[in-house]
C-alpha cells in the first residue's frame, strides 16, 4: 500500500464542507508529525477547496528524500464513483453529523481504506485511517492544523 495513496484520502477528506451545519475544512493545513501516530511523513502540506457536494485538494508530502506531489476529488452523495488516474479503483465521501467519512477501494478491490475526518473546536482537523489489503493493515491517527 502506498502512501502517495494514503495522502491522497487524507486530503480527499479534509476538503469539504457542502452545507452551513458542516464544518469548513477549505484552506491550507499542515500536518503535526510529532503529534499524529502511524505511517505519516515527515511533513505534509495540502491546500483544500470546496464548491457544493464537491471538494478538491492538492498535497505535498515529504518523507526522507522521497517527495510527492497529489491531487484528488470526490463526491458527498454516499456513493461509490469511479477514481481517474493514479491506483483507479472507486470512492465515496458522506457526511456523518459533523464528521466526513470516506471509503475507497483498488486494485480490483483487494485494497480498501476508510477514513473519519473531524474537525475539532480548537479548528485541528483529526483523521483516523484504517486501511487493509495484501500487505497487510495499516491505522493512522493524523493531526493537522490551519496555515
Amino acid at each position: 500500500m502506498r502512501f502517495s495513496t494514503l495522502c491522497a484520502i487524507i486530503g480527499l477528506a479534509c476538503g469539504l464542507a457542502m452545507a452551513a451545519d458542516h464544518p469548513s475544512f477549505a484552506g491550507t493545513w499542515t500536518l503535526d508529525a510529532a503529534k499524529s501516530t502511524g505511517d505519516a511523513p515527515g511533513w505534509a502540506s495540502m491546500t483544500v477547496a470546496e464548491k457544493g457536494h464537491w471538494f478538491r485538494m492538492a498535497q505535498n508530502d515529504k518523507n526522507g528524500r522521497l517527495i510527492r506531489a497529489i491531487e484528488g476529488e470526490c463526491k458527498t452523495d454516499d456513493r461509490f464513483h469511479p477514481v481517474a488516474g493514479g491506483d483507479g479503483g472507486s470512492i465515496k465521501c458522506k457526511w456523518e453529523g459533523s464528521s466526513l467519512t470516506t471509503n475507497q477501494h483498488w486494485n480490483d478491490d483487494h485494497n480498501e481504506r476508510s477514513m473519519r475526518t473531524t474537525l475539532t473546536a480548537d479548528g485541528t482537523l483529526i483523521q483516523d485511517v484504517h486501511e487493509s489489503g495484501p500487505d497487510g493493515t495499516k491505522d493512522a491517527h493524523l493531526i493537522w492544523s490551519r496555515q
